[in-house]
């Protein structure tokens, strides 16, 4: 084990969201919308309709799909590292 402390995880989910934010902000990355409280609002990939904020007609599945597949792998990680502890 490499640190002990009860804290690095939270520093670790801190250092995280930190690099996330500038990974998402990165003007190569621009074109893909990768912010999830971008898309969450729907204002930056106008997937809603201002006017009535109601879905328009293309929806979000391609996104959707991208952030339940990193979540279900985050899942998938923490879950074989904690295997691996002696609890």
């Amino acid at each position: 084990m490499i640190f002990s402390s009860e804290y690095v995880s939270l520093a670790v989910a801190y250092l995280g969201y930190i690099f996330y934010l500038a990974a998402v902000r990165h003007p190569r990355l621009g074109a893909y919308h990768l912010h999830v409280a971008d898309f969450m609002s729907g204002i930056f990939p106008h997937y809603l309709d201002r006017t009535t904020m109601l879905w328009t007609g293309s929806y979000a599945v391609t996104p959707i799909a991208g952030f339940l597949a990193t979540a279900l792998l985050l899942v998938a990680a923490s879950g074989l590292i904690a295997s691996r502890q002696d609890l």
